[in-house]
């Protein structure tokens, strides 16, 4: 009994500084997604007046908002959408290729894209 009491007492002993660790970093997390979601209600009512594409001046006033979530986008299609959306130009650094090993037209990309 003793000995399986210490042995689970060892794995405790190495188990929790990674939990909490694992906890903190996950609590970081959660704390930037909370807070990166402040601007948003005062977004959405200043877009949602607009008609077609913002003003440059609207779209300028959340940049870092606007910027922070062009980031999150994991396909280039995304990042269009919300450039044509929000009337901006497309970066100098993203090229029209596709990236290598993507299908041909006959691929899943034709169909989906």
């Amino acid at each position: 009994m003793l000995d399986r009491l210490q042995a689970h007492g060892a794995t405790l002993a190495e188990a929790c500084p990674r939990t909490i660790a694992l906890l903190d970093q996950t609590a970081g997390q959660a704390h930037r997604i909370s807070a990166s979601g402040e601007g948003w209600p005062g977004l959405v009512a200043r877009l949602g007046l607009s008609r077609g594409a913002p003003a440059p001046e609207e779209v300028a006033a959340f940049g870092d908002l606007l910027a922070d979530l062009r980031r999150l986008y994991t396909m280039q299609k995304e990042r269009d959408l919300h450039d044509a959306v929000l009337g901006l130009p497309r970066p100098v650094d993203e090229g029209d290729e596709a990236p290598a090993g993507a299908a041909d037209e006959g691929g899943i990309d034709g169909f989906l894209f």
